[in-house]
């Protein structure tokens, strides 16, 4: 086992306590020899004052070690990645639990790959006052460190650092503990490693029964599989029918754990592979508040990280990727962060490479500072918002590759998913409380309403423009004094770009149009006006109102004419007036009019 556990690390110090060496206890540490009745009577002997020893060597368990007591620490410790816990052939349940707080350090716990082996945790009632892991690896296992139950109590939080979970078959570190009333807090968790690939076992877990039933004509597949009892659902995975390249396979979606069946959408005349594989996940928590994540990797796992209904989230720097060669079948893929019913979640620095998405919230609120998603199949970051509160902050998102989409929201939802930032540009917050956003190719700041971009600030290398979406303008009120809209008013008048001001009267509002005149032309043969003589003609001028300002011109000599014209619904009327002592009579030409809106 040593060529994979982390021997490297340097061992931690646990201090100045007594220890107790389980060799001093017949135990044998030869990975032959059943080993858990000597460790117990370490564990005994030390009564939680005192530390238990495992020196380098493999020790072999038939059943689960826990405290001397159920008010009793326990505290473990051996030489890092030399010194390891062994499940028995068949064993189930934890390898380790505990009643109490705990301490374990230097250690390495391995299972025989089957489910329902735990490495370390508990699912009876424990009231744990503080809970401390450093150093620790789990491999070949179900669970690395799990504890479950209403009655999991952590009154002083956990903290678990330098942690390495290896072909763990579901969850590596997995806490779902106290309810949503009694949820758990201050957790610390950093340098945390979860990776099942590279194993002679493979890791990937494939539903059984898989039938996908296609028709190259239409546009979805049916897939089928047998019930199967998974945690976290099942992935749907694809690839080109007939391809043998262990790296094209991706992401459809992860299913509900009961689901046997899905129906995938695709191209016509498209040809698939399919596989149901079990979803995995690197790390877990449900019910705890204030939780900090600092650093953390996940390879070949579901979801990266996934939370529920947990408040104060912090996630420092998040890694996670597939490298499909170096498996037989293909790894989960799911979202490498996925906050569902968190609320003031940070996310710091995430790179996600051939995930759904590097960061999925479904419901929640919170801050994504940095995230980078190279072929996702749906997204860089993915919303799924319920309610009009629900405001996520998206800073220097970037996705590249096979979907480079960078902020997708589920658009077929009717509620809100409202989120501000950049997507593919950087936005960066400036000198002077400024907020600046700037892209070699093109810079834009979007203000969107329910996903759908309304107004568009935009500058290139040759265009500086703002866009802004039609919309139906309201009665003028002092509350929309200086605002400017673009709209199509009454009156039968086009798309136009409209500006709320103070009308003359001192005291009342109006919307007045901005931009370029109304104008309208006709061709006029103009009868002859006798001296004092006056003569009419109309222009249809489409938006023209009772009211606009109008001027008009002709195109020849007007000899002394006096010409004026007025605005009514449509249409300008010109107004010919001789004021000469002599009839004029002017030759055919065309008559323009030019209508400003009041």
């Amino acid at each position: 086992m040593s060529s994979y556990w982390p021997t490297s690390v340097p061992a931690s110090t646990p201090g100045p306590l007594a220890t107790y060496n389980v060799l001093d206890y017949t135990a044998y540490g030869d990975g032959i020899h059943d080993d858990t009745a000597a460790i117990q009577a370490a564990i005994n002997a030390a009564n939680g004052v005192a530390w238990v020893y495992l020196p380098h060597g493999t020790y072999l368990l038939s059943s689960a070690l826990t405290s001397a007591g159920a008010a009793k620490r326990i505290l473990l410790m051996g030489d890092g990645g030399s010194s390891v816990i062994q499940a028995g052939v068949g064993q189930t349940g934890y390898l380790v639990t505990p009643t109490a707080s705990y301490d374990i350090r230097d250690l390495a716990f391995s299972g025989t790959s089957i489910d329902g082996q735990y490495g370390f945790g508990t699912a009876t009632t424990s009231t744990h006052l503080r809970g401390w892991m450093d150093n620790v690896a789990f491999a070949h296992l179900d669970f690395g460190v799990r504890f479950t139950g209403d009655a999991v109590l952590f009154s002083l939080g956990a903290r678990h650092e330098r942690i390495y979970c290896y072909n763990i078959r579901t969850c590596g570190i997995y806490f779902d503990v106290g309810t949503s009333a009694t949820g758990q807090s201050n957790f610390k968790l950093d340098n945390i490693i979860v990776t099942n690939g590279g194993s002679p076992v493979n890791s990937s877990i494939s539903a059984s029964g898989v039938v996908v039933a296609d028709d190259v004509t239409a546009t979805t597949d049916r897939i089928d599989w047998t019930l199967g009892t998974p945690v976290f659902g099942w992935t749907i995975m694809r690839r080109t029918r007939g391809s043998v390249d262990a790296n094209a396979w991706e992401a459809v979606t992860v299913t509900g754990t009961s689901d046997i069946t899905y129906t995938a959408t695709k191209v016509a005349l498209e040809l698939w592979d399919y596989s149901v594989v079990r979803c995995s996940v690197g790390l877990y928590c449900q019910y705890v508040k204030n939780i900090d994540i600092g650093t953390i990797q996940c390879e070949y796992v579901g979801y990266g990280v996934r939370t529920l209904q947990c408040y104060g989230v912090n996630i420092g720097t998040y890694y996670t990727e597939w490298r499909g060669g170096a498996l037989a079948t293909p790894a989960p893929r799911g979202d490498g962060i996925f906050l569902q019913q968190t609320y003031s979640f940070n996310v710091g620095s995430v790179w996600a490479d051939s995930a759904l998405s590097a960061v999925s919230v479904s419901v929640g609120t919170g801050t994504i500072q940095g995230a980078r998603a190279l072929d996702c199949s749906r997204s860089g970051v993915y919303l799924n918002q319920t309610d009009n509160n629900q405001q996520v902050i998206c800073l220097d998102v970037q996705a590249s590759g096979t979907t480079p989409v960078p902020v997708l929201t589920n658009t077929a939802n009717n509620a809100a998913y409202n989120y501000i930032g950049s997507a593919r540009d950087v936005a960066l917050f400036g000198t002077a409380g400024e907020w600046w956003v700037d892209n070699v190719t093109a810079s834009r700041i979007k203000a969107l309403y329910r996903g759908a971009a309304k107004v568009v600030l935009e500058a290139t290398s040759s265009l500086f423009s703002l866009w802004m979406a039609a919309s139906t303008i309201p009665a003028a009120a002092v509350a929309d004094r200086g605002k400017i809209a673009r709209a199509q008013p009454g009156g039968g008048a086009a798309d136009t770009l409209q500006a709320c001001i103070l009308d003359s009267d001192g005291v009342t509002y109006r919307w007045a149009r901005i931009g370029t005149a109304l104008t309208g032309s006709a061709t006029y043969n103009a009868p002859n006006i006798l001296a004092s003589g006056t003569t009419t003609t109309t222009v249809t001028v489409t938006g023209a109102a009772a009211g606009d300002f109008a001027l008009v011109s002709l195109g020849v000599d007007l000899v002394g004419l006096v010409v004026t014209a007025y605005a009514t619904a449509n249409t300008v009327t010109a107004v010919l007036f001789n004021p000469t002592g002599g009839a004029i009579d002017l030759a055919e030409t065309t008559i323009r009019v030019w209508v400003v809106k009041r």
